[in-house]
């Protein structure tokens, strides 16, 4: 298995980030079930598909859709976890600055859960966003990558390690784990490769990815850290989402 600590540039690179640099990023361990799609209540009522994005209302869930260029295809799927208070606003506009412009966009379906007040739980609405997407439309249920920003990406870390089947990778941007123990992120992560990506001005976040990455490291998990120089806790002008499409694509 092989555990890398990898650097995106804009400028001189930290020597810490940038050792051992190979190109086998996010290989997967053999012998790991595929993810599976999780179990859907019948669907009464599925979102008419249109041009751009959809936004759907659930009971229990609400999203935004991006459709992808062809929708009759069987494409992977992106679940984006917003940072901000994940309301319809912040998450549109955490779509935009972190995966609009990602490579090859228009052949992912995106989910971008939000939701519409303080209090509700951010990991349940995006699981019934996901199950509700799965019981409207197809798509390839052995591609479902979970990826969450800021408060998103606190949301995200511990979603994987509670319900990991569904997931075919986790990606913070950044994100990290809090009071998961070691028996818990291997028992669920071993089968689930991890992405960070920080900003080098990110202050305090930065550390928290160099530390996950570290502690993964040492728990032989499979694991990778970009930090993009030059970057704070949002994108700047060098990013253009394509550590995510590098990272998705040495996972097929």
């Amino acid at each position: 298995m092989l555990l890398l600590l990898l650097a995106c540039s804009g400028g001189d690179a930290d020597p810490i980030d940038t050792q051992d640099s190979l190109a086998e990023t996010g290989e997967t361990e053999e012998g790991c079930p595929a993810p599976v799609p999780l179990a859907t209540e019948p669907v009464e009522t599925c979102p008419e598909l249109k041009e751009g994005l959809v936004e759907v209302d659930g009971e229990k869930g609400s999203y935004i859709l991006s459709v992808p260029e062809d929708p009759d295809q069987i494409l992977p799927v992106l679940v984006f976890l917003p940072g901000g208070p994940a309301d319809i606003g912040s998450a549109t506009n955490n779509y935009f600055s972190w995966i609009a412009m990602m490579p090859g966009l228009q052949d992912y379906w995106v989910i971008v859960p939000h939701t519409s007040g303080a209090g509700s739980d951010r990991g349940q609405v995006a699981l019934d966003s996901l199950a509700a997407f799965q019981g409207c439309f197809d798509h390839d249920s052995s591609q479902v990558h979970l990826i969450g920003h800021s408060s998103g990406g606190r949301v995200a870390y511990p979603l994987a390690v509670d319900t990991p089947a569904p997931f075919r990778s986790l990606t913070g941007l950044p994100g990290t784990f809090e009071s998961e123990t070691d028996e818990e992120l291997v028992a669920s992560l071993a089968c689930v490769p991890v992405h960070h990506i920080a900003g080098s001005e990110d202050s305090g976040w930065v550390d928290a990815a160099r530390d996950a990455q570290t502690r993964m490291e040492g728990l032989g998990l499979q694991s990778t850290l970009h930090v993009v120089e030059g970057m704070g806790h949002g994108p700047n002008e060098s990013w253009d989402g394509s550590l995510l499409k590098d990272f998705f694509d040495t996972l097929d």
